[in-house]
């Protein structure tokens, strides 16, 4: 009874903490820190105020505006865990198959806006930025793509446990429902074709 009671804690404190960091994100707004527009916002234009204000800039900065939001869903499904008495299991290849994740999250996003550097920066943070640049600049564009979504789907697997392999194989099953689209294209084409031909023969 007491480790559910201490569960449900748990649970309340992470789901809490998980909300804040959302909506601090989802208000984001660049003008509300000092250290990037001044005078700044004030008040905070931020849901919540100064601490959300410095919080969101800090995650949007270093991992990008994007991949940040890994960081709050991730604390509410730790919470929701707790909360319904089933606990995450927690070990060292999960803990840097998340932080891997997150990592090939940020490059991928920069590597994506590689030309254009102030999205780059915004949307895969200075962590993306400099890490998607650094391995561009020894396997190009074509090769830090397969490194990134290498270690993407290496880092997914740890964190949730998942094959690769389904993944892949129930991704291939959906392509193959939209065959019958492939094989019509042609059919259409050719009465497309064979209509031509009587319309002109009327004239």
């Amino acid at each position: 009874m007491k480790e559910k009671r201490l569960n449900e804690i748990k649970g309340i404190f992470f789901i809490a903490a998980g909300l804040i960091i959302l909506a601090s994100l989802v208000s984001f707004d660049t003008h509300d820190v000092s250290f990037h527009t001044y005078p700044a916002n004030n008040p905070p234009h931020n849901l919540v105020r100064m601490f959300g204000a410095y919080l969101s800039a800090a995650l949007v900065f270093s991992i990008g505006r994007i991949p940040s939001f890994i960081v709050p869903f991730f604390v509410l499904w730790i919470g929701i865990s707790f909360f319904r008495q089933n606990p995450p299991y927690w070990s060292f290849y999960r803990g840097m198959g998340s932080f891997i994740l997150i990592i090939s999250s940020c490059a991928l996003i920069g590597l994506f806006y590689l030309r254009t550097e102030t999205l780059s920066f915004y949307r895969g943070g200075g962590v993306g930025y400099f890490i998607s640049r650094v391995v561009v600049k020894y396997f190009g564009e074509f090769g830090g793509y397969i490194v990134f979504l290498s270690l993407f789907l290496l880092s997914f697997a740890l964190v949730t446990e998942i094959l690769v392999s389904t993944l892949l194989l129930k991704f291939c099953k959906g392509l193959g429902r939209f065959d019958f689209l492939v094989k019509a294209l042609p059919v259409l084409e050719l009465k497309r074709g064979e209509k031509r031909p009587a319309a002109a023969s009327k004239k």
